[in-house]
């Protein structure tokens, strides 16, 4: 008799200590596996209680963390699911020379999405929209519609003025047809490379100065040119600028320099630049981001080395998605 009260008194004990145990477990995960835990106190408790409890203390934590992972993994995979879209060359613009094109690209999950216009760069001379393919690949995935501007080069009769009004043209179209590609005009950011960073500054610049029905929300600005005072060319190449030959070049490229223009009503602009970078010199990203922060506007600087001029992705792309994530 007295070996049977024992007993009970152990179980008794046993029982306090495995249930003050459970207490500190998340309700979530005792509710889930009250039907275990008391079917296996009734059957093996009283033969084996201390490898039992061992036992029980192993199931709820692998089941807290399978839970954790699985639902983490579903909400990675469902986010964006959906086939990829990609529809090419749709034309903005007729010239004498080109069709002026832009690609879209994007995930059809049936949302509405930021929108990114990608402006490539090529000295203004050279280039295409194939340039900013690393930007494209990179965005697409994380729910972005990427719309990819073409638009004449210097090599093809064009100025700089002209490259500049292109490029506004396609942003309108873009903005215009957003919803044909899920996309919201409400969202909308640009990036620009090198050439293409001026090019794009110049337009924003242009819309925020302007009568629009929508509105950039963000610059990212990859190795840019947009400092033009850097700029030191004979008088020759003025024609660059507008077609006009001979006249005074560091004059004439004030009406082209992103510098002159820059208010507070600028969106907000994250400059990248390499100081390994040996066709754009990285004081011409200083100066700029330096001037952004005199004119009142939010502005990040990435400085980078290791890599020369172009888009990184692999260094650029956290901090760019980062960027568009805060202001878009």
């Amino acid at each position: 008799m007295r070996k049977k009260i024992k007993g009970l008194k152990l179980i008794v004990v046993l029982l306090s200590v495995f249930l003050g145990i459970m207490s500190f477990a998340p309700a979530s995960v005792y509710a889930a596996n009250s039907r275990e835990v008391f079917n296996k106190i009734s059957f093996s408790l009283v033969f084996n209680p201390f490898s039992s409890l061992l036992k029980l203390g192993k199931s709820n934590s692998s089941s807290k963390t399978t839970n954790s992972n699985t639902s983490s993994k579903n909400d990675k995979d469902t986010k964006y699911s959906g086939k990829t879209i990609s529809k090419n060359n749709i034309v903005y613009k007729n010239t004498s020379s080109k069709k002026c094109v832009y690609d879209v690209k994007y995930v059809d999950d049936g949302n509405l999405k930021p929108i990114i216009i990608a402006v490539h760069g090529g000295t203004w001379r050279s280039g295409n929209k194939s340039g900013m393919n690393s930007l494209v690949d990179y965005f697409v995935p994380m729910g972005y519609v990427v719309a990819n501007v073409e638009y004449e080069m210097l090599n093809n009769g064009n100025y700089i003025t002209g490259q500049i009004s292109e490029v506004m043209e396609a942003v309108k179209a873009i903005a215009s047809a957003a919803s044909d590609y899920q996309g919201d005009r409400s969202r909308i950011a640009i990036a620009g490379m090198s050439s293409g960073a001026q090019v794009a500054v110049r337009v924003v610049q242009q819309v925020v100065s302007g009568e629009y029905d929508f509105n950039i929300k963000a610059i990212l600005d990859f190795c840019g040119y947009c400092d033009m005072s850097y700029m030191r060319m004979p008088n020759y190449y003025s024609y660059m600028i507008d077609g006009r030959r001979n006249v005074d070049f560091l004059k004439e490229v004030k009406k082209i320099d992103p510098m002159r223009y820059i208010t507070s009503s600028m969106p907000p602009t994250l400059v990248m630049h390499s100081s390994s970078d040996n066709v754009v010199p990285i004081g011409n990203a200083e100066s700029f981001y330096n001037a952004l922060i005199r004119g009142n506007v939010k502005a990040q600087f990435l400085k980078t080395s290791g890599v020369g001029h172009g888009i990184f992705m692999n260094k650029y792309g956290t901090a760019a998605k980062d960027f568009l994530s805060k202001y878009v």
